[in-house]
C-alpha cells in the first residue's frame, strides 16, 4: 500500500482445498484483517464437487469475502470421475469485477501513505520551528527563520505527493499563513495559559501543555477539521524531547508559532490529498 496504485498488490485470492473439512482450518482472523486494506476472493482448489457439501456455503457466509470462485486448474481423472480443468476464467471475470473498488482501494492506499509520511514532515518541520523560537539563530531574524523552515516543510510536503512546486509560490502560501495565524496566536497563547489541569503558578513544562491541549481537543466535537491530524501532531511534538521538558513560561509564543505552523501543514497535506486523488482518478486539478 506504500506504493504507488499500478504498483500495488490489488487484491487476494484466498486458496482453500476442497478437502478442507474444519472450520479451524480457515484462517479468518487473517481473512479480516487482510480485508481492510484488500478485497478478498475465496478461492477453492482442486473443486471436484465435494465442496458444495459445507465448505463453499461457509466461505459464501464470512462476509469479509467478496466472491467465492471454485476452480479445477487441472484434469482430475480417478476411477470415479474425470474433471476437465474450470474455474479459471471465472476467478478472472470475478476478479475483473471488482476492478472499480480495487482501483478505489489502491487509490486511497496510496494518499494515505503520502499524508502518513507528510505528518511526519509537518511534525518535524514544527519542532523545528518550536526549537527556533526557543533557541534563536543568532544574527537572523526569527520571522525570517520561521518562514524558510516553514517553506521547506511545504516543500519536502510537496515532494512526498510527486509535486516540485515554486519556492516564491510556496513563501507567498507561508505568508498568507503566518497573516492569518497573526491573530490565531494571540487566541491560541490565550487558551494554552487557561486550559483545565495547567497550573502556571507551578514550574510546569511544554510537554505538559501539549498534553493537556491534546486531551482538551479530543473532548471536542468531531466537527472540528482536521481533528485527528491535530491530535496526532499534538502527540509528535509532545515526544520532541530537546523541548517538551523546558518550562513553559518561557514557551507560549514559541508553542503557539509551532502548533499554527502544524495547523497550515495540515491544511496543506489536505489540499494535497485532494489534488493528487483526481490526479489518479484522471480528473482536472482543484
Amino acid at each position: 500500500k506504500y506504493k504507488e496504485p499500478e504498483d500495488q498488490i490489488h487484491a487476494i485470492w484466498y486458496c482453500v482445498n476442497s478437502q478442507v473439512t474444519r472450520e479451524t482450518q480457515i484462517d479468518r482472523g487473517w481473512i479480516s484483517s487482510i480485508a481492510k486494506e484488500l478485497p478478498v476472493i475465496a478461492v477453492i482448489t482442486r473443486a471436484s464437487g465435494v465442496e458444495k457439501s459445507w465448505l463453499e456455503p461457509f466461505l459464501r457466509g464470512i462476509s469479509e469475502i467478496k466472491q467465492v470462485i471454485p476452480v479445477m486448474a487441472l484434469r482430475e481423472k480417478t476411477p470415479h470421475y474425470d474433471i476437465k480443468p474450470y474455474g479459471l476464467d471465472s476467478l478472472l471475470f470475478g476478479t475483473e469485477h471488482l476492478l472499480e473498488e480495487i482501483a478505489k482501494t489502491a487509490i486511497l492506499n496510496a494518499i494515505k501513505s503520502k499524508a502518513d509520511q507528510s505528518l511526519g514532515l509537518c511534525i518535524d518541520g514544527c519542532a523545528k520551528v518550536l526549537t527556533a523560537r526557543v533557541l534563536p539563530v543568532p544574527m537572523m531574524p526569527i520571522p525570517l527563520v520561521v518562514a524558510t523552515l516553514q517553506t521547506l516543510m511545504l516543500a519536502d510536503i510537496s515532494k512526498t505527493f510527486g509535486y516540485n512546486l515554486d519556492w516564491k509560490f510556496l513563501s507567498e502560501l507561508c505568508a498568507i499563513g503566518i497573516g492569518i495565524d497573526t491573530g490565531i496566536e494571540v487566541e491560541l497563547a490565550q487558551i494554552l495559559k487557561k486550559l483545565p489541569g495547567v497550573n502556571y503558578d507551578n514550574i510546569q513544562t511544554v510537554h505538559d501543555v501539549l498534553s493537556q491541549f491534546g486531551v482538551m481537543l479530543n473532548g471536542m466535537t468531531a466537527t472540528l477539521p482536521f481533528k485527528d491530524q491535530l491530535i496526532d501532531l499534538l502527540q509528535g511534538l509532545d515526544n520532541f524531547n530537546p523541548v517538551s521538558g523546558f518550562p513553559i513560561f518561557r514557551c507560549i509564543a514559541a508553542v503557539t508559532t509551532a502548533l499554527c505552523t502544524g495547523f497550515l501543514a495540515v491544511a496543506y497535506i489536505e489540499a494535497m490529498k485532494i489534488c493528487k486523488q483526481a490526479e489518479y482518478e484522471g480528473k482536472p486539478l482543484p
